[in-house]
């Protein structure tokens, strides 16, 4: 366990997905019947001191499935239409020091991933955003040092891409595609069963 927090988006509205992700079924070991939340924010726990997710509409769903866990905490999004920066700034009241970013519908995300980039964030001074690359796509666990918290609350827009500027970004070649993999789209849900086993 790495001392970082991480901020789990799950206040979207999932519309290339057409049903809101968090409930889908996912393949975790030691869990007869994971959800995709779930799963993101039990291995998130694993490798983080502590997770903050954020939700919308679907927030009574997000607290049952995160009632039996602890260094938990769930935030509300009142505006989740205004995108995924908003539900980050959302959450940034409730983290200190460094942190991850991870959407929650990333189900190749393992503890070791969040070991593994703050092992490189040390490395490299402990000062630049951190991001896992595959085949030339940034992806994600995105690390962040603490001193960003207050940069991000003030930006303006509706990703957190359009801050990250390349001498700021310290890129961790990866050596598969479970950083780039999500699932926004039903074909990628079944690809992802087929993959896993």
């Amino acid at each position: 366990m790495v001392d970082a927090s991480c901020i789990i988006p799950a206040a979207g509205l999932s519309s290339r997905m057409g049903r809101w992700k968090g409930m889908l079924q996912v393949r975790e070991k030691g869990v007869e019947s994971a959800t995709l939340l779930g799963r993101t924010v039990r291995t998130a726990l694993k490798g983080c001191r502590d997770a903050v997710v954020v939700a919308g509409s679907q927030i009574e769903t997000v607290r049952e499935i995160v009632s039996e866990l602890d260094r938990v905490t769930v935030v509300e999004n009142q505006c989740p239409e205004k995108g995924m920066l908003n539900s980050i700034q959302t959450a940034l009241p409730f983290v200190s020091g460094p942190f991850f970013i991870v959407p929650m519908d990333m189900p190749l995300i393992e503890a070791d991933h969040y070991e593994k980039l703050y092992d490189f964030f040390q490395s490299q001074g402990g000062r630049s955003v951190v991001r896992p690359r595959f085949n030339g796509i940034s992806g994600h666990p995105v690390l962040l040092p603490g001193d960003w918290n207050e940069r991000i609350r003030r930006a303006e827009g509706e990703s957190l891409r359009q801050f990250l500027k390349p001498g700021e970004v310290d890129l961790l070649q990866w050596g598969d595609r479970s950083v780039i993999l999500d699932l926004d789209t039903e074909e990628a849900y079944r690809e992802y069963l087929q993959i896993s086993g």
